[in-house]
């Protein structure tokens, strides 16, 4: 899978309340810090450095340690629970921001 679209899984994975705010279930969460070490792994196995899938990695990691910190855990159905995301939405707005950015620069040095 390109990191553009594990980036886009990312971002799907992150659901909008309705009131406001985010939340991303326990399974995502858990997904997304394997896939941080993934692409770190990965990088160093192709032995080709590049510098867009290291910040992201790096990002993943930052985004998952916050939320873990900071977010409470939900129920969001009979057999899921979720980390409620809303009081660090800004975090993840940021995040967003970031991913955006790294698919624009993963698109960049595609056409480049």
């Amino acid at each position: 899978m390109k990191l553009s679209e594990k980036i886009n899984n990312y971002r799907r994975s992150i659901h909008k309340l309705p009131k406001g705010g985010y939340f991303i279930t326990d399974s995502d969460l858990a997904r997304w810090r394997a896939n941080a070490a993934n692409l770190e792994a990965e990088n160093e196995r192709i032995q080709v450095y590049s510098d867009s899938a290291d910040k992201v990695a790096d990002d993943l990691r930052i985004m998952v340690a916050q939320l873990e910190a900071f977010a409470r855990k939900v129920h969001v159905g009979p057999h899921h629970t979720a980390i409620d995301a809303t009081k660090c939405s800004a975090l993840v707005d940021w995040v967003c921001g970031i991913m955006d950015e790294g698919l624009a620069l993963l698109k960049g040095e595609q056409d480049g």
